[in-house]
C-alpha cells in the first residue's frame, strides 16, 4: 500500500480549499460573498449586481490544479 507523505496532505487540502474558493467567485455575486473572502462589499440599496469574480474564480482553479499536480509529482511520479 502506498503512504502519501505529509506534504502532499497538505497540498490536497489547499487544492480542495481553493476548488471551493473558485466555484464560490464564480457563482456568488459581490454582496453575497462571506466575509473572510476577499472582494465582499455592502450592497448598496436599490443596486443590482450582477457581475461575479470571474478571474478570481479561474485562478483559484489555477492554484487549485498546481497544487493538485504537486501531490501527483510529489508522490506518484517519483515512485515505483
Amino acid at each position: 500500500m502506498r503512504r502519501i507523505s505529509p506534504i502532499s496532505w497538505v497540498l490536497i487540502v489547499l487544492g480542495v480549499v481553493f476548488l471551493v474558493v473558485g466555484v464560490i467567485y464564480l457563482t456568488t455575486t459581490p454582496p453575497n460573498l462571506p466575509g473572510f473572502i476577499p472582494g465582499h462589499i455592502t450592497a448598496k440599496p436599490g443596486h443590482k449586481y450582477n457581475q461575479k469574480y470571474s478571474k478570481r474564480g479561474i485562478a483559484a482553479f489555477a492554484v487549485a490544479v498546481a497544487a493538485f499536480v504537486g501531490v501527483y509529482y510529489n508522490d506518484f511520479r517519483h515512485r515505483h
